[in-house]
């Protein structure tokens, strides 16, 4: 079976919205994919604006920003597919949307652009609130791309994106295990833009720096690395308590840059050291792919290949589509499985009390 999908989430430091169109074809249980075309519209200043407001509106106004947004998606997708002659070629459309607030004890999570406006404006089927299912059975509503790594990238044991933060995945036998190493391009932006200088994914910015022992001994010694690292993510690590320990150093910024750079490889390497021995792993080659804004920082790359060399692991740099749009190629993916009635979430890892198939569907056409 062919599926030809689109996926689209909004990226989680309001840069834009991530458009992936993507055919996946599935041979007696087995996936492949190709990514075709990809897109990031970016967010107009009265756009981060609304979004960053979401949290701070009542009910009436909130659920308008939700058809709003749900129009605004709608329309991004409808042009997304006239620039690229996809017109009668795109069965299904699967929409994360943007994330406003996340309560996992509760049991809520609030995601706007409403599934019924996309359907409405693409006349296409639409699957959304791909998280509310998973978190009503108990579960955190994430981590999500498990599910993609699992299915469409088999050759690989470990699986790192590096985002704002940094988080990793990996399977062992038929368990996989998810968590987040630490803060990444978070900090890494705050610390170019606060500069005046201009953001350069490739590390430039870190050419002759030089690694602060102080600075790093005391980013190391961090609270949140003293918590153990299990199959539920952690997300309790403050930015801004890292941001002021690297700022009161007045460093230069290459030097603060290779410095955290260093920090993140050490804690990757530390992590991985952890579940080596909760899993009972040996030291043996293996495999990791690395996506996300850290694929294209070269210092940062050679500080993890450094750093996890003692473990054996090869680096895998992903190509650009698939380390941009990791996250909307599995929402993509979440949205067949959904529409084939398939489960969709990986219940070891969420902490819900059973797998599920979530998302609701919206069907945009003649039925």
């Amino acid at each position: 079976m062919i599926y030809n999908t689109i996926g689209v989430t909004s990226g989680g430091n309001l840069s834009g919205l991530d458009i992936c169109y993507t055919q996946f074809t599935e041979t007696g249980g087995l996936w492949t994919y190709e990514i075709l075309n990809t897109e990031c519209v970016i967010y107009s200043t009265t756009w981060i604006e609304k979004l960053k407001g979401a949290v701070y509106l009542d009910a009436y106004k909130y659920e308008l920003l939700n058809k709003t947004y749900g129009n605004y998606i709608g329309n991004c997708v409808h042009e997304f597919i006239i620039k690229h002659n996809l017109q009668y070629k795109v069965a299904l459309v699967s929409s994360l949307g943007h994330t406003t607030f996340n309560e996992p004890k509760l049991g809520i999570i609030g995601q706007l652009g409403c599934g019924a406006a996309i359907a409405a404006i693409t006349g296409l089927p639409v699957v959304s609130n791909l998280r509310a299912l998973d978190m009503a059975l108990g579960g955190q509503g994430t981590p999500l791309t498990p599910i993609a790594e699992k299915h469409l990238l088999p050759d690989f044991d470990f699986y790192l994106n590096i985002g704002n933060m940094a988080s990793i995945s990996l399977k062992n036998e038929d368990t996989f295990i998810a968590f987040k190493t630490g803060l990444a391009y978070k900090i890494i932006n705050l610390l170019i833009k606060n500069s005046g200088k201009i953001n350069d994914a490739s590390g430039v910015l870190e050419t002759g720096g030089q690694i602060n022992m102080a600075l790093l001994e005391e980013l190391n010694s961090s609270d949140y690395y003293k918590l153990p690292f299990n199959s539920l993510v952690n997300n309790n690590i403050n930015d801004v308590d890292i941001y002021n320990i690297i700022i009161k150093y007045n460093l230069p910024l290459n030097n603060a840059l290779c410095t955290f750079n260093t920090h993140i490889a050490y804690q990757l390497q530390r992590g991985l050291e952890q579940i080596y021995r909760q899993q009972n792993l040996t030291i043996a080659p293996r495999k990791l792919l690395i996506t996300g804004l850290g694929t294209f920082n070269n210092y940062l790359v050679q500080q993890i290949q450094h750093y996890l060399k003692p473990l054996q692991i090869e680096i895998i740099i992903a190509g650009s589509n698939l380390a941009m749009y990791k996250k909307a190629l599995t929402i993509a993916f979440m949205g067949v499985l959904r529409w084939r009635e398939a489960n969709n979430t990986i219940v070891t890892l969420t902490g819900a009390t059973k797998s599920s198939i979530g998302g609701a569907l919206w069907l945009g056409g003649d039925a």
